[in-house]
């Protein structure tokens, strides 16, 4: 099992919407669309998780947050 931060515990439930998402390979607009926020917003909430989950980038946050099981495998 991947070994993250003990802040990983404590990405938001929006969060994990946003990053189940991201696994589903939907753009940052399609996610903003799906859930009625602004781009802007879903780069606030990836910015976040990456700080979150020591990630360096997209994939590199859904990798380690499927490892840790928050959240599913990506449904593509």
């Amino acid at each position: 099992m991947t070994r993250l931060s003990s802040r990983t515990a404590a990405l938001s439930a929006r969060e994990r919407e946003v990053l189940t998402l991201v696994a589903d390979a939907l753009s940052n607009r399609q996610v903003a669309g799906r859930l009625s926020i602004t781009e802007a917003t879903v780069k606030r909430h990836l910015r976040n998780i990456y700080g979150k989950l020591d990630a360096v980038s997209r994939i590199d946050a859904v990798n380690k947050a499927t490892a840790a099981a928050l959240i599913g495998q990506a449904r593509h």
